[in-house]
């Protein structure tokens, strides 16, 4: 709060100067602030890494590192801010800006998330981030869209892997989706696509001719998701399989 009021403070003497920072020293904290506020990134960057050089041990030259970050983020040059953000959270522990440096950094990382049809390797990037954020400041003041963004990106990547089991089901690759719900069922059991892997695994088995098996997950579908709309396909299915099972019974 100290930090941002500062900064707050230091916003109005700017604009009520009209560009003043023309009038300051070169690679001086007050040239490299004002540059930043004034929205002149680049020229922020230059002046607050040659106060860093100058000055490494400055009390603001970890102010002057997450200009820096937030100048390349302003400029949607994500991957470099985030290494920016980085560099502020190692060479400066002790920083106020620790805890919305640790937070920024993962939202460089959630700009950069792909297209669903595409590599998800930066979603999962950003989900780790997010985690360990959480994990390592669980009292932080980021916390509540830390949490969000996890949730939203968690669910991302469980309907990446979903794509991926519908593929395989429409190329009649039965065992390799059973395999993939499998693991899905496995690692995501809290996922809000849980009733549809479980009736997804019900197809693949039975396409397997794991009547069984097949059952076994309509029932656990119906059990644990009653309210899902797919727990009355679920319990249609099952009710066809027991009809199916009685008419072998019947004819043997």
């Amino acid at each position: 709060m100290v930090k941002f009021l500062t900064l707050l403070l230091t916003l109005l003497v700017v604009v009520g100067c009209g560009g003043r920072a023309r009038h300051m020293a070169t690679g001086s904290f007050e040239r490299g602030e004002a540059q930043f506020l004034d929205e002149a990134y680049v020229d922020a960057i230059d002046d607050l890494k040659l106060f860093i050089r100058r000055n490494p041990t400055d009390d603001r030259a970890d102010d002057a590192q997450f200009y820096i970050a937030r100048s390349h983020q302003e400029r949607k040059d994500y991957p470099v801010a985030a290494v920016e953000f980085e560099i502020l959270r190692k060479d400066y522990p002790n920083s106020e800006w620790f805890d919305e440096a640790y937070f920024q950094q993962g939202m460089c990382y959630l700009e950069e998330v792909p297209r669903i049809e595409i590599e998800q390797t930066v979603t999962r990037d950003a989900v780790d981030h997010f985690r360990r954020y959480l994990r390592d400041l669980p009292d932080g003041a980021f916390v509540a869209p830390a949490t969000a963004h996890v949730a939203e990106l968690q669910l991302r990547l469980d309907e990446k892997m979903m794509r991926a089991i519908d593929h395989y089901m429409k190329l009649q690759k039965y065992r390799a989706a059973a395999i993939y719900i499998g693991v899905f069922l496995t690692d995501r059991s809290d996922s809000v696509l849980v009733p549809r892997a479980l009736f997804l695994q019900a197809r693949a088995e039975r396409k397997l001719d794991h009547a069984e098996a097949a059952d076994n997950s309509l029932r656990q579908l119906i059990e644990r998701f009653p309210e899902h709309e797919l727990a009355s396909k679920a319990a249609k299915e099952l009710g066809e399989s027991a009809s199916r099972s009685r008419g072998s019974e019947g004819t043997s």
